[in-house]
């Protein structure tokens, strides 16, 4: 009797093993089989558990793999009685998503190397500016021009530095065309990567919102958490339908925070005719935290307001950011190989007479899809100008000073070589 009673219980408590454990691994199955459906893109997950009695499953550490995200937490309340009758129609009460992060994009095997390289010398006329400056403080350049005339060295300093403040002055909106280049530099891969992953997206929403969907579910609550370039966001989406054509009027309300940085999300997103206003506010940020910023300054309060609309397959990305009580980080700047010692004494000058000045920057915007490149525009330019025509003599005065120190050495040779030969002459 005691060997019955003990094989009924272990038979018992193996099936409520297999039940238990079995439950999570048929879940984990077949949600991530429907999941990968409907986001078109492979889905990984590590453990799901669910509950029949509470009505209630969970799944730990979701990547959308194509997206590069990740979601630590997922939790669903609903009703399986519902689901069993229906599961192409039925309602989740609430479903919470929480820690959800971006992966970095992996060496972006996926990209394409030859766009990347293209998209980063589309309009570089920045590098000709450089390659003009070069040629109006060239020794080499102007040395033969000025012995034709004379043999002084000062007025030879003199002219090189008026003509390149007056080409400074001249041209100085070229120095937007850097910052535009340099920070197009910094996000290239990711635009590339987020141009094509939304026209995907967008694809895939406009093909969907022809087909005949017999889905029909109701998600009466979305609420989300998470951290993305170190800021911190939390919102909720309210009614939403798996049958995309029924959200004709979305609304989208997230917060944002990031230390003392505090920041909204709010707009309205139909998924039936594909098109959205999304708008997006920011204030009191430390630039510290961000890395599009960071090595520029080494202190920075940003505020900024973005605009994005959606129409069809196309988004636009319009908007303006503040940086306010800035320090530059001089060191970083002016440490860039691509600057010989001269240059990097002219851009040193330059930021301390600026900086004097003022301690904030403007910067607008503008991007679409359908191109690799960001618009910059900045305030700038504006400021160096006023600041070039304000402190004119001080600068030259400094251009002048470098000038002769650089090429003493030029100066001295060329002056030598011609006196030796009229020497050999006479």
């Amino acid at each position: 009797m005691k060997n019955k009673i003990l094989v009924f219980l272990s038979s018992v408590f193996i099936l409520f093993a297999i039940f238990t454990f079995g439950k999570n691994i048929y879940l984990k199955k077949i949600i991530k089989e429907k999941l990968s459906i409907a986001l078109q893109q492979p889905i990984e997950i590590k453990k799901a558990n669910i509950s029949l009695l509470n009505n209630s499953f969970s799944l730990k550490d979701v990547l959308l793999t194509k997206d590069n995200i990740i979601v630590k937490n997922i939790s669903v309340k609903m009703n399986f009685k519902e689901f069993i009758k229906n599961n192409n129609n039925f309602i989740i009460d609430n479903l919470t998503l929480s820690e959800i992060t971006l992966e970095k994009i992996s060496n972006n095997e996926n990209l394409d190397q030859s766009k990347i390289q293209n998209s980063l010398q589309e309009n570089d006329k920045a590098s000709e500016y450089i390659k003009e400056i070069d040629k109006k403080i060239n020794a080499q350049d102007n040395l033969s021009k000025f012995f034709k005339v004379n043999f002084d060295k000062d007025n030879f300093s003199k002219s090189i530095s008026d003509g390149l403040i007056d080409f400074l002055i001249k041209n100085v909106d070229y120095i937007d065309l850097i910052i535009q280049k340099e920070i197009n530099r910094k996000l290239n891969k990711k635009i590339i990567f987020f141009n094509a992953r939304s026209k995907e997206i967008l694809n895939n929403l406009k093909n969907y919102n022809h087909s005949n969907s017999k889905n029909n579910i109701l998600i009466k609550n979305v609420s989300f958490t998470g951290n993305i370039l170190n800021i911190n966001f939390s919102g909720n989406f309210k009614n939403f339908n798996t049958n995309l054509t029924k959200n004709t009027s979305l609304p989208v309300n997230i917060k944002l925070s990031q230390n003392e940085g505090i920041g909204d999300i709010y707009g309205d997103i139909n998924t039936n005719n594909l098109t959205a206003n999304i708008y997006i506010k920011l204030s009191n940020v430390n630039t510290n935290s961000l890395s599009l910023f960071n090595k520029y300054l080494s202190h920075g309060i940003l505020s900024s307001e973005q605009v994005i609309k959606v129409y069809g397959n196309n988004i636009s990305i319009d908007g303006n950011i503040s940086l306010d009580k800035i320090s530059i980080n001089k060191e970083f700047l002016i440490n860039s190989n691509k600057l010989d010692n001269i240059k990097k004494s002219i851009l040193l000058e330059i930021i301390n007479l600026s900086e004097k000045n003022y301690s904030s920057f403007k910067l607008s915007n503008n991007f679409t899809n359908n191109s690799e490149f960001i618009s910059i525009k900045t305030n700038i330019p504006k400021e160096i100008k006023s600041t070039l025509i304000s402190n004119r003599s001080t600068f030259s005065n400094f251009l002048q000073r470098q000038l002769k120190d650089q090429y003493k050495g030029e100066f001295e040779d060329k002056k030598n070589k011609i006196k030796n030969f009229f020497k050999n002459i006479f």
